[in-house]
């Protein structure tokens, strides 16, 4: 199971191990309070429902300096709340999380006496909003699916590329069939057409 944990609501998806040829599935999301408030057990049941053997989360590093912000800092929080919260929580050793940065942000090079070009670094921009374009990372229901495709992508790359060829023979299948049976279909039309000439004609 896939989590993109945002302020005030958490988006979902699910999939099987990709030699099972199944598509992601999105559900629906989790809407919270500030307190987090009967989280723990609504995830527990979703694990329950779903059997659930692990996590990817989304780990929404900024983008431009490589640094854990706001966004980091609320994943974390929300994490340790569902893991304190419940005798039987939804994560524990034998249902681990993995923090998957979907972005891949290199981290930033430190010499060996402690110095750091991201901070010579200047910038062109005449307004920054840290709220916006560091502490605060809006996205939706995608970025779960995208999150955890891409991590069946990166650590089974056979067995995911076998699965988007049968997806696509599955689609151009169906597409195929949908074809005949249109045309079959007005071929019927044709001919029930046709006889009720006939038969006026003969009448």
């Amino acid at each position: 199971m896939s989590l993109d944990i945002q302020k005030g609501v958490i988006w979902l998806a699910v999939a099987s191990h990709p030699s099972f040829q199944e598509p992601t599935t999105v559900l629906e999301p989790i809407h919270v309070s500030r307190r987090l408030e009967n989280l723990p057990e609504r995830l527990a049941e979703i694990v329950k429902e779903h059997k659930v053997c692990g996590f990817v989360v989304n780990w929404p590093v900024q983008k431009d300096t490589s640094k854990l912000g706001y966004s980091c800092g609320l994943v974390l929080r929300t994490l340790e709340k569902v893991m304190e919260s419940s005798s039987r929580p939804a994560i524990s050793s034998s249902r681990p999380v993995c923090l998957w940065d979907q972005n891949h942000v290199a981290p930033s090079v430190i010499d060996d006496w402690g110095r750091c070009a991201d901070y010579a670094r200047t910038s062109d921009k005449t307004l920054h909003l840290a709220s916006r374009d560091q502490y605060h990372v809006e996205s939706d229901n995608n970025v779960a699916s995208q999150v955890l495709e891409e991590f069946m992508r990166v650590n089974w790359p056979t067995i995911h590329e076998q699965k988007v060829v049968y997806a696509a023979e599955q689609a151009q299948k169906r597409s195929s069939f949908k074809n005949t049976w249109q045309k079959s279909n007005t071929s019927s039309h044709h001919w029930e057409d046709d006889s009720h000439v006939q038969r006026v004609e003969y009448a």
